[in-house]
């Protein structure tokens, strides 16, 4: 600010508008979040105070509270919105089962393949199915174990590791025994 000489020879600073959220606190000018050249405005880390690129790098940093940290509008939407309520990570934890998922059913279907044979598995088509369809509802227990542990706190892969692989394990054990008893009536 410049000071402006006033009748007794003391000083009076010049009065400017006051920096709103869309003032530019270097040349309290209208700061938009993009303007007509397709630029986007700074905004401090700080104080969440919008500049114009020009007057942020003229400034040295942030003319409102002297901040060195500016966000560009992406990064400045983020930290404005409030925080996802996938805190936890519980999108990360659906997203590793639906994979597993995948696993859980191709090592079911070689076993059922395997054990039967396509001519048995073709006359018990129904009874595959529906076994099919108990193991995956089966399969739902571990991701519903793994978010229920991580909405308590605890974390980590181990967790999800182990409900896999046990869930796996007695899934097949079914399998490949429910596969022998049906040979064992076919036969």
């Amino acid at each position: 600010m410049k000071p402006k000489p006033e009748g007794g020879g003391g000083e009076r600073l010049e009065a400017r508008p006051r920096a709103g959220a869309t003032r530019c606190p270097f040349c309290h000018e209208e700061c938009v979040a993009e303007d007509a050249g397709g630029e986007s405005a700074l905004v401090c880390a700080a104080c969440l105070s919008r500049h114009h690129r020009a007057c942020w790098a003229e400034g040295a940093g942030c003319s409102g509270c002297r901040g060195e940290v500016a966000l560009d509008r992406a990064q400045a939407l983020e930290a404005a919105a409030p925080r996802a309520a996938d805190g936890p990570g519980y999108q990360a934890a659906l997203e590793s089962w639906l994979k597993l998922a995948l696993v859980y059913n191709a090592v079911l279907g070689v076993i059922t393949l395997g054990a039967l044979g396509p001519a048995v598995l073709a006359r018990y088509g129904f009874q595959v199915v529906d076994g099919a369809i108990l193991a995956n509802l089966c399969f739902l227990l571990g991701p519903a174990v793994d978010l229920g542990a991580l909405k308590l706190g605890f974390r980590g892969p181990w967790l999800r590791a182990f409900l896999f692989t046990a869930g796996l394990g007695l899934a097949s054990l079914l399998t490949l025994m429910c596969c022998l008893i049906e040979l064992n009536e076919v036969f």
